[in-house]
């Protein structure tokens, strides 16, 4: 065995070893989803992503540095006569040098000039669409409060029931609707932003995670769910990210796989959801007839749809 793989071995086993105390500490209480997921975003903010060097006007300034080019070659060495060798050619090319070295330096300049009002034009844009542009889904600009789906959970798990493998609720709250599912023998599981909801979900003994439902959605394997509830999220995205939601379900649920959306009634928003929560919402819920369109589109069979005082309930199967 090599040096380099005596490491990886050795890396990988502390890796796992860590891992796995992360996972017992977890399981007796000492570490809280909530605290992972804060943790997790402390480090994004104040950890760089890529190399200094990636900041486009530090790279346009590199650029223009380089730019000239000095045909003045140095001719001093240590070697005798060899510098007086390199004095005379440095005479003797200069003409040829200069000539080639002003097109290469005035090509190199208006390259950079135009390089900088590209990024003077950019940067005026991104100013003018941070204006306009819908804000990200944020789960710490929202209060911890969850919806009451109780009214919906005997349709839930009657559509649920039958589905073989896991079955994920984005957005669960406290796991309410989780619980409903386990207790039917459905293996679910949640996901939602909000740290505290999450942490009741745990202390619950329910399986659930503090993580962005489009983000954790996007990073399941295709076909990879047996079932799938939507609710909280599909309210409060822009129409782009809602749409985006109906191709991770087509994309994510098994063949003959079911897909559950709870949406709150466009006209019953403003007094479903908390003010503060209505109000950073980078979008509005949509209509049942709409969420009925995009999973015909998607081609999405048996979608039906029911309406109660706030919300509707949207079903629908993945084609076998």
């Amino acid at each position: 065995m090599t040096e380099e793989q005596s490491w990886t071995v050795d890396l990988d086993k502390v890796m796992g070893e860590i891992q796995e105390e992360v996972r017992r500490r977890r399981a007796a209480g000492d570490f809280p989803p909530s605290l992972e997921r804060e943790l997790d975003v402390v480090f994004d903010r104040f950890v760089p992503v890529g190399p200094l060097d990636g900041d486009f006007g530090e790279a346009i300034k590199a650029a223009d540095r380089a730019a000239y080019i000095n045909v003045a070659v140095p001719t001093a060495s240590q070697k005798p006569g060899v510098g007086e060798v390199k004095r005379v050619l440095r005479k003797a090319m200069a003409w040829y040098l200069e000539y080639l070295a002003q097109q290469v330096t005035a090509f190199s300049t208006s390259t950079v000039r135009a390089l900088r009002t590209l990024a003077e034009r950019t940067t005026h844009l991104e100013e003018q669409m941070a204006q306009w542009r819908p804000a990200e889904d944020d789960g710490r600009d929202r209060p911890a409060e969850a919806p009451d789906l109780g009214e919906w959970d005997q349709a839930v798990v009657g559509h649920l029931s039958a589905v073989t493998g896991r079955v994920l609720h984005a957005e669960c709250g406290q796991g309410a609707m989780v619980e409903a599912l386990r207790g039917a023998g459905v293996d679910a599981y949640g996901v939602d932003p909000r740290g505290p909801l999450v942490d009741a979900a745990v202390a619950a003994g329910l399986e659930a995670w503090p993580d962005d439902p489009v983000s954790h959605l996007g990073a399941v394997a295709d076909g990879g769910l047996g079932g799938l509830v939507l609710s909280g999220c599909v309210d409060r995205l822009p129409l782009g990210r809602q749409r985006l939601l109906v191709e991770l379900a087509a994309a994510k649920l098994a063949p003959g796989g079911r897909l559950v959306i709870l949406a709150v009634k466009p006209e019953e928003w403003p007094g479903a959801v908390p003010a503060l929560e209505a109000d950073l919402a980078p979008g509005r819920p949509l209509h049942a007839v709409t969420w009925v369109h995009l999973l015909d589109r998607a081609r999405f069979e048996h979608t039906t749809a029911a309406d109660g005082a706030v919300m509707s309930l949207v079903t629908a199967v993945r084609p076998a």
